[in-house]
């Protein structure tokens, strides 16, 4: 099966906007940084699609992109940011978020105490310190942890 051409890709965004949120993540885009290939990525595809939806009459669905570097930061990647969202850059360039730090145990278990509420969503063994110990706080594997904790393929 041959990939579909980026035109026919922003026309079904475009077609599926008014009815549902669109939701773009992509992994290891520190390897697209090398010679430039994340810039020309956001040129020829994000930003088209930024202009083609910005028109469409006020709706309540959302078009977010979340470009995530593993190894390195976004900023060495030698990609255009917008650094708030007030930038008249943003949308066309993404938006700088924070770096994800490492869960703390106080929040875990913050998390964890409001679970508790929801009687159908508690599973014994769901601890902070079991979710430490088994993730070393590192947010992507302690979301991991506790999709496996409720035998939910990640």
């Amino acid at each position: 099966m041959q990939d579909p051409a980026p035109k026919d890709i922003l026309e079904t965004v475009c077609d599926r906007l008014p009815k549902q949120d669109i939701i773009f993540i992509f992994y290891g885009v520190d390897d697209m940084g090398v010679g430039g290939l994340l810039s020309a990525w956001i040129q020829e595809f994000w930003a088209p699609l930024v202009k083609m939806t910005k028109d469409m009459s006020a709706r309540e669905t959302h078009l977010l992109m979340f470009l995530v570097a593993e190894s390195s930061s976004i900023i060495d990647l030698e990609v255009s940011v917008a650094y708030k969202f007030d930038q008249p850059e943003y949308p066309r360039l993404p938006l700088l978020l924070p770096l994800a730090d490492k869960f703390e145990k106080k929040y875990l278990e913050e998390w964890i105490s409001q679970v508790r509420y929801h009687k159908d969503l508690v599973r014994p063994g769901l601890t902070a310190d079991n979710l430490l110990k088994r993730s070393k706080g590192i947010p992507k594997t302690v979301y991991q942890e506790i999709y496996l904790h409720y035998g939910i393929p990640w």
